[in-house]
């Protein structure tokens, strides 16, 4: 039987994911692919700081503020506040490749990219990024200015991936 302490300590493990993931994703270069993943951080951020927060207030009075979960959630309910909970909602939807144009000459995993982000009824929107694969799902997204472009550390390839499928 597995005790109870441990069974509380992967609680707040995986309460504090979404938490951690939405923090790192709106405040650095940080950037999750995966469809699943981004939905469970913007839900998350937007469902868990409320209830998280009564909970540490009716649990432990004494100490509520010394919790790094209690920090966490207002961090983060104070980011949603910030930025609204719509632009929140939209953000569960990842960047999505449609074209790669440039690629690094020595390392096949930074690439120069046009990706698109479905908005829902806003339509989609459209950037133009220096992208580091760190893995499959997470990438390290940078504007990528003219100067970029012309860099020759880059190569033009003008690959087309149309991750969204859209039929253009």
């Amino acid at each position: 039987m597995i005790p109870k302490a441990t069974l509380t300590s992967i609680g707040k493990i995986l309460i504090a994911i979404p938490f951690i993931g939405f923090l790192l994703d709106h405040f650095t270069a940080l950037d999750f692919k995966g469809g699943f993943f981004p939905s469970v951080i913007s839900y998350g951020a937007l469902l868990l700081p409320l209830p998280v927060l009564i909970w540490r207030m009716v649990a432990r009075k004494r100490r509520f503020w010394k919790s790094p979960l209690a920090i966490l959630s207002v961090l983060t309910l104070l980011v949603v506040l910030w930025k609204g909970p719509v632009r929140v909602m939209f953000s569960a939807s990842p960047w999505r490749t449609q074209t790669i144009t440039h690629q690094h000459r020595q390392c096949s995993f930074i690439r120069i990219e046009e990706q698109m982000r479905d908005v829902g009824a806003l339509g989609y929107r459209r950037r133009t990024v220096r992208v580091i694969y760190l893995t499959p799902w997470t990438i390290l997204a940078k504007p990528a200015g003219a100067v970029m472009n012309k860099s020759e550390k880059f190569r033009s390839v003008h690959l087309e991936v149309n991750e969204l499928e859209l039929n253009y």
